[in-house]
């Protein structure tokens, strides 16, 4: 770690500020919006749920364009116009006065934010050579966690004192006055696949020439790719849909709301943890050994969720929700450069990313129809676990040593 640390210091430091400050995307910071927003603007939650839905489904269609500019354009081109388009769409929620202006913001957040800032970070992680890249990786999810302790409190006094508009005017000119203008010092130097440079004992960047690089036309054919996405978008699917609905199963349970910021606290501090240690065993056993046990946690703490009638267990629901995130997000980007190479990782992560936009748009939605249906959140919560229980199958049936390949 010492090596890497002294020679990719700089794009370790954007890692970490390029998922911190994708928050404005992140539906959790958003969802701080949403009451004071709908008041104002007189609109309805379907309404609201509705446009949110919308420019997050638009944005999913982009997201394999943006990891195919970003196998072919300078990273600090490639950032810069992203961070530029995802302040931009802070300040047109920030002077919202029509729907069109609210779904427009919520596109440019989605696509930006949730879309390009994650892309570009956990990408040019996973370029670096492979026994760096699990450490840097988890590294760079650092700023995940961190952002969801520091930006809820920090938001809500905001919109508390001053209002909504001046929350989103506040993370603009976060994004304006502190990230961009750091990019030059941090990735300026840092170049696309193709891109030719020096090669030194000082750079962990080259490739390396044991990488075989699949093109995305090959990787689609690849079964295991297709057995990977129920297990890659069951954590995000799921959490997005029981974050959202954390009221119903919270009333439903008959427990304190106060439990939840208390939550959330494990939460973070649990995922922090998994993210900075599950890099070192990603260098150690490769992401290939380790990823079939990503699942367990989140399974076990819906399982806690589901059955327990004591508020205390919802504690360990949170827990393992945290590691699940922290050790999936880590293991799971490494996953996809050892298994098809880093020259088209870019393109390959826009076409998972799109997959994992549609699941945290469609699931929370379709959760909200069963509630007003009144489908029993007990149901719920079974079929989100035996989904999971899936899903550790297809891992382990798509990384079984034997498993053929396209």
């Amino acid at each position: 770690m010492r090596a890497l640390i002294k020679k990719k210091g700089r794009l370790l430091v954007f890692g970490v500020l390029a998922t911190f400050f994708s928050a404005p995307g992140q539906v959790y910071l958003i969802s701080f919006f949403i009451p004071p927003m709908r008041e104002e603007l007189r609109l309805s939650s379907t309404a609201v749920s509705g446009l949110f839905f919308a420019g997050t489904m638009t944005s999913a269609f982009l997201l394999p364009y943006l990891g195919f500019r970003l196998d072919r354009e300078k990273p600090i081109r490639f950032v810069f116009v992203t961070g530029s388009l995802l302040a931009s769409g802070c300040l047109m929620l920030g002077v919202a006065q029509a729907p069109w202006m609210i779904l427009a913001g919520f596109f440019l957040l989605r696509n930006f934010g949730q879309g390009g800032l994650a892309i570009a970070s956990q990408t040019m992680m996973a370029r670096l050579e492979k026994q760096y890249r699990g450490t840097a990786l988890g590294i760079a999810n650092l700023g995940y966690p961190l952002s969801e302790a520091l930006l809820p409190g920090f938001i809500s006094a905001v919109i508390t004192v001053f209002g909504w508009r001046q929350g989103w005017f506040v993370l603009a000119a976060m994004l304006v006055l502190i990230f961009l203008p750091l990019l030059p010092y941090l990735i300026r130097y840092e170049l696309h696949p193709g891109g030719k440079r020096a090669v030194t004992g000082e750079d962990l960047s080259v490739r390396d020439p044991e990488d075989r690089s699949w093109p995305v036309s090959r990787v689609l054919r690849d079964r295991r790719f297709h057995l990977l996405l129920l297990p890659i978008l069951t954590t995000p699917a799921f959490l997005t849909a029981i974050f959202f609905h954390h009221d119903a199963i919270i009333g439903w349970k008959g427990w304190d709301p106060l439990l939840l910021p208390a939550g959330f606290v494990v939460y973070a501090a649990c995922r922090a943890v998994m993210s900075f240690f599950s890099g070192p065993l990603t260098d150690r056993y490769t992401a290939k050994k380790i990823f079939s046990w990503n699942l367990v946690p989140l399974t076990a703490g819906i399982v806690f969720l589901w059955t327990s009638t004591d508020p205390f267990w919802i504690f360990f629901y949170f827990a393992g929700a945290g590691i699940t995130m922290g050790y999936g997000m880590t293991v799971g980007n490494a996953l996809y450069a050892e298994l098809y190479g880093t020259n088209h990782l870019g393109s390959i992560r826009g076409m998972v990313s799109t997959a994992i936009v549609f699941s945290t748009a469609i699931a929370p939605f379709i959760m909200g129809i069963c509630l007003d249906a009144g489908v029993d959140l007990s149901l719920l919560l079974g079929v989100m676990t035996g989904t999971a229980l899936l899903g550790i199958l297809c891992t382990c049936l798509a990384l079984r040593p034997s498993s053929r390949i396209a």
